[in-house]
């Protein structure tokens, strides 16, 4: 391009922010997936964009319990609470499900007399055997469990700074190169 001769190009304001919004989001969303501290819920995460407003968000339904927490567990009349350890192949609630973790409740199943009786027989062999049993059986209630809670101010404040920064790069990297194309096209196209 020729000293003195200016490149000039309208844009439409509100494509503008459209664009400048959406990268932002994908900046945070970026961002996001540092912060989460669950594979799944990384796996789980997405953009939810509807005309102006774009969300984040966590698919899983246990997300609000492993942010926040949850309280004691207690079993209801005359049941057995029982965990596997967090094998998930040896869990026949779990094992089913193709991604390998509930997501919705709907994915949550409970376990038959015949599962149950087995993961019986598997508790008490390694009680007599003397090792750590591969499954847990117990009528008490569970203690609570404190959250992660990877979404605070301070983390949203890093995830923000974070995609701006990420955000001013890529619009940065956009501009400069429909600035290229206006030069090319404005010197004939080479």
């Amino acid at each position: 391009m020729s000293a003195g001769k200016t490149v000039a190009a309208e844009l439409d304001p509100q494509k503008v922010m459209g664009i400048a919004r959406r990268i932002l989001a994908h900046s945070i969303y970026d961002a996001l997936l540092v912060l989460t501290p669950s594979r799944g819920l990384r796996a789980g995460l997405y953009l939810d964009v509807q005309n102006a407003v774009t969300k984040l968000v966590y698919s899983h339904f246990w997300a609000q319990y492993l942010h926040d927490g949850r309280g004691v567990v207690k079993r209801r009349y005359k049941q057995w609470l029982v965990y596997w350890p967090d094998d998930r192949g040896m869990d026949p609630r779990i094992a089913p499900i193709p991604h390998g973790y509930p997501t919705r409740r709907s994915e949550q199943k409970r376990l038959t007399k015949a599962q149950f009786y087995d993961a019986l027989a598997q508790f008490e062999d390694a009680l007599n055997r003397g090792v750590p049993s591969p499954v847990i059986i117990t009528r008490g209630p569970t203690g609570k469990a404190d959250g992660d809670p990877w979404l605070t101010s301070t983390g949203m404040r890093m995830a923000e700074d974070a995609a701006s920064l990420r955000a001013s790069t890529r619009v940065a990297t956009m501009f400069d190169l429909h600035l290229r194309r206006g030069e090319k096209s404005s010197a004939g196209g080479r």
